[in-house]
């Protein structure tokens, strides 16, 4: 038969493969990459034989491991919740893949049945929330098909975004005397780091009175 060099047969009548078959790699067909195997076997009486056409099948069994693949680490600007897309891939046909959390910082994140990572609530850099106090947060995606799984190390970054408003502290009012120009300085403050704050006169019925320099 096809496939007779893929078996062995005892003299008591045990078939066997010559080699243990792996469902994701075919041996069997005339081009080696069917999971039917076709062999006959032969009986004789020492006068007389008989031969028997016999097909095996190699059925699939969960036996590999689903592979993760993550783009760690991510970077996610504060007030945003989306953080990315894990992909696996399975050899097994038929697999179902399932996606949890787990670490450190895993509590402040969810995974949908898709892969994608969101926060749980859109962090904001100004208050970090991870468990090491800052904006560097850590987590495991686990990839599992009921039997195997799959586990990354991730790092999610948030970054900071200029969505807070400055604050002035200086005075809203000065006293100067006469026969001079200078009346004061303006100062204020921003949550966001690295922003650099600008000032300008942009009313006031004597706003034309006044000049404002530097930043």
């Amino acid at each position: 038969g096809t496939d007779a060099g893929d078996f062995t047969l005892s003299s008591s009548g045990a078939l066997d493969f010559a080699a243990t078959p792996d469902f994701e790699t075919p041996v069997c067909g005339t081009q080696n990459n069917s999971n039917t195997c076709n062999i006959t076997a032969t009986i004789t009486d020492g006068t007389n034989t008989s031969t028997q056409a016999i097909t095996v099948t190699v059925t699939d069994t969960n036996d590999s491991t689903p592979v993760l693949t993550v783009a760690t680490p991510y970077s996610v600007a504060e007030g945003t919740d989306a953080v990315g897309t894990v992909t696996t891939t399975d050899a097994d046909a038929g697999t179902t893949i399932t996606y949890t959390l787990s670490g450190t910082d895993a509590a402040k994140f969810d995974i949908s049945a898709s892969g994608a990572i969101t926060f749980a609530a859109a962090p904001d850099f100004e208050t970090p929330g991870s468990a090491a106090n800052s904006n560097a947060y850590s987590l495991n995606v686990v990839a599992s098909d009921g039997t195997n799984s799959d586990t990354k190390a991730v790092v999610v970054n948030v970054t900071d975004a200029n969505d807070n408003s400055p604050v002035f502290t200086s005075a809203s009012s000065f006293t100067v005397a006469e026969n001079q120009t200078a009346v004061g300085s303006l100062t204020a403050t921003d949550a966001d780091a690295l922003e650099a704050i600008t000032y300008a006169i942009t009313g006031g019925a004597d706003s034309a009175s006044f000049t404002i320099t530097g930043s």
